[in-house]
């Protein structure tokens, strides 16, 4: 079996498509803020203040979508060619993937050692199939789609995808969703997105099953408009927001949701001075909630815009 190609590809442009859409003002306000972000060694520093993959990942991905910078572009391909000790798990592995991905798009490169990556990967494949989470014992929808794409960037076939399936169509719970693994009885916002494209990338996503996961994300947005990462979560937050909506938007499915109110609520975590909050209890921005928000602005415009058109753009978004 061979996965669909360019789910990352794809997505960026999605996003591109709605983002021109944009003012420029808009995108100039978060243009400024991701710059400021980024370290004079051209990493991109985090809440903690230093520089480390996971948010260098969200900055470059910031960078080349809003108004590619190519010294701030060459500073980070530099930074990250450095860091080829750095993966630790399957996140950190993706995260360097995808940094080469988005750079090697703007014919820059940062010398990522795939053999190594292969290796830390393979270190969280579990022989029942799928992957856990690092040093765990349990599969992990998550992680399992991260991995997936992790070779779909390495142009390298999956190991067990038939293995993978069985283990991901094992999280699901009752009401149609996912849970992140086994121990989860309560249906999770993220690990269903994580499962629903991990399915879909292999073909093995039933009709059925699709109506059931976009009925349950449709039922978790709050009155607040957003929607939160599952239902005991105090408040909605930005990341799951992303996610079930490019879910649904990926199923055909968007309109299941009051977009106006996810429009609402995500304006409402909008910094004036750029950036963007994870959740309403959130006192600062940070650059991975900046994509967050920027990324499901850009696709509500995609879909205003293909709705006008009268072009659907799905279901065979990511094939």
């Amino acid at each position: 079996m061979t996965t669909r190609i360019g789910y990352l590809d794809a997505l960026d442009r999605l996003l591109i498509l709605g983002l021109g859409s944009l003012s420029r003002a808009f995108i100039d306000k978060q243009c400024a803020f991701a710059g400021a972000r980024q370290l004079p060694n051209g990493g991109f520093q985090g809440r903690q203040g230093a520089a480390d993959l996971y948010y260098a990942d969200f900055g470059v991905r910031l960078s080349s979508l809003l108004s590619p910078n190519p010294s701030a572009l060459t500073s980070a391909a530099r930074w990250a060619s450095q860091q080829q000790s750095e993966p630790r798990d399957v996140v950190t592995a993706f995260n360097l993937l995808n940094i080469d991905r988005m750079l090697r798009l703007h014919n820059l490169e940062s010398s990522v050692d795939r053999r190594r990556i292969g290796s830390v990967i393979q270190a969280q494949q579990l022989t029942g199939g799928g992957f856990s989470r690092s040093g765990g014992a349990e599969v992990s929808a998550y992680n399992t789609f991260l991995a997936a794409l992790c070779f779909e960037m390495m142009e390298t076939e999956h190991p067990d995808p038939n293995g993978a399936i069985r283990a991901v169509r094992g999280l699901k719970r009752r009401d149609g969703c996912y849970g992140e693994s086994t121990g989860w009885s309560e249906g999770q916002t993220n690990a269903t997105a994580a499962a629903v494209a991990f399915l879909t990338m292999y073909n093995a996503l039933p009709a059925e099953d699709s109506e059931s996961a976009a009925r349950f994300l449709a039922t978790m947005q709050s009155p607040e408009g957003g929607i939160p990462a599952q239902l005991s979560a105090p408040e909605d937050d930005l990341l799951s927001t992303f996610t079930a909506v490019l879910t649904l938007f990926g199923l055909n499915q968007l309109e299941r949701l009051n977009l106006p109110s996810i429009a609402r609520f995500v304006g409402s975590l909008a910094c004036v001075e750029g950036g963007f909050r994870a959740c309403l209890s959130d006192d600062e921005p940070d650059i991975e909630y900046t994509y967050y928000g920027i990324g499901t602005m850009a696709l509500l415009r995609t879909f205003v815009l293909a709705r006008e058109q009268n072009d659907t753009l799905s279901p065979g978004l990511f094939e």
